[in-house]
């Protein structure tokens, strides 16, 4: 399994960090969800939600494939999740119904990627 604290983007030089003592501009988005991030600072940890910032790619490193980051399957791959027994079936419902859209993004662009009919 994976870091379910991997971040998915950086935002670094866009804010000054929360903490009144730190003032860092180095940045990991670590969770999106419905238009909002999740950031944590480079320098001393502290975390903020704050609105989505327009032109910052939110995507997994090159070479990683998506993981999931709460729920049944957290900190699991989607191929983690496809060699399971119920896998298959949840990956396709993920694809139509997830509630966050990144995650039925992801859960259909593998299923594309793999050519399994949703």
């Amino acid at each position: 399994m994976r870091d379910i604290n991997q971040a998915i983007a950086k935002a670094d030089g866009i804010f000054a960090c929360e903490n009144g003592d730190c003032g860092c501009t180095a940045h990991d988005v670590i969770d999106e969800y419905k238009g909002i991030w999740l950031v944590e600072c480079f320098v001393c940890g502290t975390k903020v939600r704050m609105p989505a910032v327009k032109g910052v790619s939110v995507s997994k490193k090159a070479g990683s494939e998506f993981v999931f980051r709460d729920g049944r399957f957290a900190g699991m791959e989607i191929s983690e999740v496809a060699s399971l027994e119920v896998g298959m079936e949840y990956l396709k419902w993920a694809a139509e119904e997830h509630p966050r859209n990144f995650v039925k993004d992801a859960c259909r662009s593998w299923l594309d990627t793999q050519k399994i009919a949703r």
